[in-house]
């Protein structure tokens, strides 16, 4: 299209290029205010599916990031097995970079569980806001 045609340029798509899985960010994600939605029904905040893929493509994120949704839980909700699960993921992820979405009311104690694994590379605990 010509200029002053009033149409948007169109955006690139992510850069997505192959990388060895030492390069690769893995995010695990448990939940957290932020993955909720507000039900104007009930009017109550609940968990329907993550945001971050959509947080991600919103961010035009080029990094080569693979997002495993471990569950949806509020932290106040979580358990010991739920945080067994998250130490369990994080010993099967190929990759040495792992950010961990968390509410921020129990995520010291899930960094508890974790912290044994930090010699296997580097681990974040993440919260977001989106607005």
């Amino acid at each position: 299209m010509g200029a002053g045609s009033g149409a948007a340029p169109a955006c690139a798509p992510p850069l997505r290029v192959a990388i060895s899985p030492a390069m690769r960010i893995r995010l695990l994600v448990t939940g957290g205010t932020f993955d909720k939605e507000y039900n104007e029904v009930d009017a109550v905040l609940a968990f329907r599916e993550t945001h971050v893929p959509k947080m991600l493509e919103l961010g035009r994120c080029r990094l080569d990031v693979e997002v495993q949704q471990l569950l949806l839980k509020d932290s106040l909700d979580l358990t010991d097995a739920d945080r067994a699960g998250i130490v369990r993921a994080v010993r099967e992820c190929a990759e040495s970079t792992i950010v961990i979405t968390h509410g921020t009311d129990t995520m010291v104690r899930s960094e508890e569980h974790t912290s044994e694994l930090q010699s296997r590379g580097l681990i974040s605990y993440a919260v977001f806001c989106l607005k």
